[in-house]
């Protein structure tokens, strides 16, 4: 493939991808408003990094790829409402960590991330299991070719708490 070919192809691809989620956090953002209104689609993925171990905003900063100063209101935010709290780390007293309440761990367990309902778990039906599969395999290999440390699909899934459909070892293009 030639390089005007292939950069056309990557803007299309960088289109598409964008369209699609735009499309798909609309959609959860609707659903999640409509059962915690005012709840963030930001806010409810850093519950659910949170719900995996208490992590700090730093913690949080480097899975979700955004600067702290991102996250700090809507931190502030999930703590105002009760939704999680800062603790303080006995070892380390410039360390806070932040740990769901109960009022956090109800709302994880009623929102699901995606459902029945979802329009990209309609799409993926639409597509059929065969399809869907190898888009999801050819998805996982263009995150992996994007890092610049190899194959980080694992960590970013798991930090994500996705589990991935397929291991490493059975895609050995990666």
């Amino acid at each position: 493939m030639g390089v005007e070919s292939s950069v056309s192809l990557a803007a299309e691809i960088r289109l598409l991808t964008g369209a699609i989620a735009k499309r798909i956090s609309r959609a959860f953002d609707q659903r999640l408003a409509a059962r915690y209104p005012g709840v963030s689609g930001l806010q409810f993925g850093i519950l659910r990094l949170v719900r995996l171990g208490d992590r700090t905003i730093s913690e949080i900063s480097g899975k979700m790829m955004l600067a702290p100063a991102t996250l700090v209101p809507a931190v502030d935010k999930l703590e105002k409402e009760g939704f999680l709290i800062r603790g303080k780390d006995p070892q380390d007293r410039r360390r806070n960590p932040l740990r769901l309440t109960e009022m956090g761990l109800r709302l994880l367990s009623e929102v699901s991330y995606v459902s029945p309902e979802d329009p990209l778990h309609r799409a993926v039906q639409l597509l059929g299991p065969e399809s869907a599969r190898a888009l999801d395999e050819l998805l996982q290999r263009l995150l992996s070719a994007l890092s610049p440390d190899g194959d980080p699909t694992r960590e970013v899934l798991a930090s994500l708490s996705i589990e991935p459909t397929r291991s490493g070892a059975d895609c050995p293009e990666r």
